[in-house]
């Protein structure tokens, strides 16, 4: 069986929180497939608030969209690292569609963020044509084979998404 197991933000402030809840995990994972969402709580609502940006809640939960999501993976990753004994190296990658004019401005702010935790960043650009129509499609897979480029240049195993 497949498990979704969502975590609070605030499990990963309390230590005795977070070892109950890795012992829950442990034990579920030894008959299914489990996988674990949680939010980022102290620490990214902190991060946020550096950025100047307000976290909303809504009945006790984060309202995140993609500006938050973002922010958390990084921030989490970054909190992560700090808690491994060899702390892996972290390769923040900004892919730059090129079809809004904004999208430099926000890498500058993603590539900012990341300086801020430790963590190297790239801004690779989408360049060609771009179709007239499947334009969605295209930029995912665009943003998935730039983003396997990276990581077998960096001689990444794994790879963290927080886009789909």
């Amino acid at each position: 069986m497949k498990i979704v197991v969502k975590i609070g933000g605030a499990a990963l402030d309390d230590a005795s929180l977070r070892h109950n809840c890795a012992r829950a995990i442990g034990d579920l994972a030894r008959k299914h497939q489990v996988a674990v969402v949680h939010g980022g709580g102290a620490a990214l609502t902190r991060t946020l608030q550096q950025l100047g940006k307000k976290s909303e809640f809504v009945n006790g939960l984060r309202v995140t969209d993609a500006e938050t999501r973002d922010t958390a993976l990084m921030v989490l990753a970054a909190r992560w690292r700090t808690a491994c004994q060899t702390p892996p190296k972290l390769i923040a990658v900004t892919i730059d569609h090129g079809l809004r004019p904004e999208s430099k401005r926000e890498a500058t702010a993603v590539e900012r963020l990341a300086r801020d935790l430790g963590i190297e960043h790239q801004t690779v650009r989408w360049i060609g044509r771009k179709p007239n129509t499947g334009l969605q499609e295209a930029a995912r897979l665009a943003r998935y084979r730039l983003l396997a480029e990276v990581a077998r240049k960096a001689g990444a195993r794994h790879v963290l998404t927080a886009h789909t």
